[in-house]
């Protein structure tokens, strides 16, 4: 049996809201932290009864509401994961662009993990290392200085 979704709050009158609703301010913040891991920001926003562009405004203005919104991250790659794994065991169908979209918000939601590594090495003769002769390097910085000054002389005329 399937839990039942939590009844939204109500919507508040547009414009800014008086200092007195501070305690609506913040139990619409809480139901939006609840609710934003298992049901994403647009079904948060209308069961928090806000704006969609409420939370991003709290996460600018309140330290506390980003520190609360970033610790849910965790929370969200995790869960994130699980659908990679059920898509990879065949549990769950995904269409190409679904699991792009996946592919990139695991690399945004945990890099150290899901960073692109790439490395590059150069080594000289023999797997040592490039030598540089101080006759090539003395006249790769004379060619430097010289081409630096006729740009020097060409923008003074």
């Amino acid at each position: 049996m399937e839990s039942a979704k939590p009844t939204p709050l109500p919507r508040r009158k547009v414009g800014r809201p008086p200092k007195s609703a501070a305690a609506d301010i913040q139990r619409a913040k809480d139901v939006f932290l609840e609710q934003f891991v298992q049901h994403g920001w647009n079904e948060a926003c209308r069961l928090a009864g806000i704006p969609v562009g409420t939370p991003s405004a709290w996460r600018r203005s309140d330290p506390e509401f980003h520190a609360r919104l970033e610790a849910l991250d965790v929370a969200i790659g995790d869960a994130y994961e699980q659908i990679a794994r059920e898509a990879i065991t065949g549990q769950r169908q995904m269409d190409r662009s679904a699991s792009t979209l996946l592919i990139f918000r695991l690399k945004a939601l945990k890099p150290a993990k899901y960073r692109e590594r790439t490395t590059i090495e150069h080594t000289g003769a023999n797997g040592g290392a490039i030598k540089i002769e101080n006759g090539e390097s003395t006249q790769g910085s004379r060619f430097l200085t010289e081409w630096g000054a006729r740009g020097r002389i060409a923008s003074a005329n």
